[in-house]
């Protein structure tokens, strides 16, 4: 099966919640967020403990500060 390389799409449908369940994907590698505006600094608190996360694309995030977000996973375009 063949995966888009990106997405463009604006995530209107993503939530704190949905990020919680997305957490429970051990061997996710790469997430990209992108305009979800639903999505808020304790949303993203879920994705932090990943360890298999190596790459997290924050753009047009609106709700989420700067400041919440750690050194790794490599985070993109916040």
């Amino acid at each position: 099966m063949e995966y888009p390389k990106k997405s463009t799409v604006r995530c209107v449908r993503i939530t704190d919640t949905g990020l919680g369940y997305l957490s429970t994907m051990s061997s996710l590698r790469s997430l990209y967020l992108r305009w979800c505006c639903q999505v808020q600094d304790f949303g993203l608190q879920h994705l932090f403990g990943m360890r298999s996360l190596r790459l997290l694309s924050l753009a047009g995030m609106i709700y989420v500060s700067p400041l919440t977000t750690p050194k790794s996973p490599t985070i993109l375009n916040l």
